[in-house]
């Protein structure tokens, strides 16, 4: 029989056995994996266009309220500045645009939005999600 080995936590790795090359089969098809992935995403997206294309400097508002600064319930309103599918992008006045999803909604680049809760903040990632309107209304609501 095998014998189990459990490092402690912080030990470092062991060094993995190269595996033998196979011609053909999974081993042959990893380096195309990531092209796979990358196809399947922007099949995800096929003839779909998002209504803004992204500027040359990226979707950063210099100046603006830091992500830090925002908090999670944080009412916020804002203009909409993209649309893509079912997800739609406002200028809530921080250094990114936030962001919601809503199926069958028929927001315009322009349109102005209150009333919508910050649902997550992700700093690292540069995101801000926020509740789309009826979750706002069902929130209010109850």
């Amino acid at each position: 029989g095998g014998r189990l080995a459990v490092a402690a936590p912080g030990a470092a790795k062991a060094k993995a056995r190269p595996r033998p090359q196979v011609s053909g089969g999974a081993a042959a098809a990893a380096p195309g994996a990531a092209q796979a992935k990358a196809k399947a995403k922007s099949r995800l997206h096929e003839g779909m266009d998002a209504a803004v294309f992204r500027p040359a400097e990226g979707w950063v508002h210099k100046g603006a309220t830091p992500l830090g600064e925002l908090f999670i319930g944080k009412v916020v309103a804002g203009e909409v500045t993209n649309v893509l599918s079912e997800r739609v992008w406002l200028n809530i006045g921080a250094e990114k645009d936030a962001s919601f999803w809503c199926k069958g909604h028929s927001f315009k680049v322009g349109d102005s939005l209150s009333g919508l809760a910050i649902d997550n903040i992700d700093l690292k990632k540069g995101y801000v999600i926020l509740l789309p309107p009826a979750a706002n209304e069902e929130k209010e609501g109850a």
